[in-house]
């Protein structure tokens, strides 16, 4: 069952009374009440859909994803919004987004990536949205474009928005309200956000705070593995993809998850993986877009990935990828 909860049919409810749409035509087909949403209790997803529809409808405004985001700030996201807004930096207060986005909405999974340039954030709905889609993605972006420009206090403008529908008919308004460049009709939703604000301390980090809300989502992530067997493994992969070489050993990310070394071990064994595995992937990964992408050299790129020995680095490679680096560089180039 997909739920969300209710912050966002809040927006859209009063969005639309306030624009005099009757609260009966709004609620149509749907299963809510003006009670239900107002209660705060979590919302199915089939339900959060037809209303945006039925708004869509009533309102005669085609922009209503560019509204609601607009009306939107890290208080939408709950308990993932309050441990983001005292994180110590903006990078770690994504990586709470994207490690415990399926906790205020269970459709969307955010991903992290890091690179080189910067942090790229990509969304996955998990479930249709239908015509609705795209309004899910045009509130994201300005979400997040708000609370980045809330935490690092400058403007959001070398932000890359990758779009994956076709350039609506108002998309004028985008270059109003969105501050870095877009690009439509691309294979998945995300942001590549600039590497110089993401590890600027920020001015609103309280540690205590902080630590609390982390305790917090971790008791519910656990809740939350006695029913999705892969919990803990894709949250610990989050970690390790929002990282730049070198990746932070076990012991870090244990202790992000306020667990045990043994017990995050333990976990992960019974989700059928292990840290090292998944550790050493994204160490490829990373391997991968250093040759395919720069051109250092395979010594100072076994470096970079925290290899104490350029031999350790080409044989580990040799066994994912059945080729030298060398090689690989070079058939990576030849196909452009």
């Amino acid at each position: 069952m997909f739920s969300i909860t209710p912050f966002y049919s809040h927006i859209v409810m009063t969005a639309a009374l306030q624009r005099g749409i009757a609260l009966a035509r709004l609620l149509e087909n749907t299963g809510l009440t003006r009670e239900s949403i107002q209660s705060g209790s979590d919302i199915e997803h089939k339900d959060f859909v037809r209303l945006l529809e039925n708004a869509c409808r009533e309102m005669g405004d085609e922009r209503l994803g560019l509204l609601i985001g607009q009306r939107m700030n890290i208080s939408v996201l709950g308990p993932v919004g309050a441990a983001a807004a005292v994180a110590p930096t903006i990078r770690d207060g994504l990586r709470a987004m994207a490690s415990f986005s399926q906790l205020h909405a269970s459709f969307v999974d955010i991903e992290l990536f890091a690179a080189p340039e910067g942090l790229r954030v990509e969304t996955n709905y998990l479930s249709p949205l239908g015509s609705t889609g795209r309004f899910h993605t045009e509130s994201q972006m300005l979400l997040i474009q708000h609370y980045i420009e809330s935490m690092s206090g400058t403007r959001l403008s070398q932000a890359r928005y990758s779009l994956d529908y076709a350039r609506p008919a108002y998309a004028e308004e985008y270059a109003r309200l969105i501050h870095g460049h877009i690009e439509f009709d691309c294979k998945r939703p995300g942001v590549l956000l600039p590497l110089d604000i993401l590890d600027v301390p920020s001015p609103y980090y309280h540690a205590q705070m902080w630590n609390q809300a982390q305790y917090l989502l971790a008791l519910r992530l656990k809740e939350l593995g006695q029913h999705d067997r892969q919990s803990y493994s894709q949250h610990v992969l989050g970690l390790l993809r929002s990282s730049a070489p070198p990746l932070p050993e076990v012991a870090t990310i244990a202790a992000h998850l306020h667990v045990s070394e043994r017990t995050l071990n333990r976990r992960l064994q019974d989700e059928g993986c292990s840290y090292r595995e998944m550790r050493m992937g994204v160490l490829a990964e990373w391997a991968q877009r250093y040759l395919k992408d720069s051109n250092d050299s395979i010594e100072s790129i076994a470096a970079a990935l925290g290899y104490r020995d350029t031999a350790n680095f080409r044989r580990a490679f040799r066994n994912r990828f059945g080729c030298a680096p060398a090689q690989y560089r070079e058939r990576a180039k030849s196909q452009g």
